[in-house]
């Protein structure tokens, strides 16, 4: 791989995902925090909320990214972000997945939206 941030090939077993992205799926903060002392970064917003890293949720946002683009099944920064990074997504106008789509609404157990549908 050139590029330090280039995405794991598709055929691997999460595909889009960034060296950094595999590493905190697994939990391992430390290593987590050496490769991005390497310059590493996560692969989308997405992927950053799932992290809780803040720091690269404002990234993708300062770079134009939209706040409330969706994973394959629906599902938006704010279904996967931890409380922190869920109040920062909202302040920059984050919307649930589950406001478009019934499977996300289900999935998230939200009946409100499930109600909307």
């Amino acid at each position: 791989m050139d590029d330090i941030n280039e995405k794991i090939p598709a055929t691997w077993i999460n595909p889009g995902a960034t060296l950094l992205d595999l590493v905190v799926s697994d939990d391992d903060e430390d290593l987590a925090d050496f490769i991005r002392e390497l310059g590493r970064k996560h692969g989308s917003i997405i992927r950053a909320a799932i992290a809780g890293n803040i720091d690269a949720v404002k990234e993708f946002l300062d770079a134009g990214v939209d706040v409330n683009s969706k994973s394959a099944d629906g599902r938006t920064a704010l279904d996967y972000a931890d409380p922190n990074t869920a109040d920062f997504l909202k302040e920059h106008g984050a919307k649930s997945g589950a406001v478009d789509s019934l499977l996300v609404a289900s999935m998230l157990g939200d009946a409100e939206a499930v109600k909307t549908h």
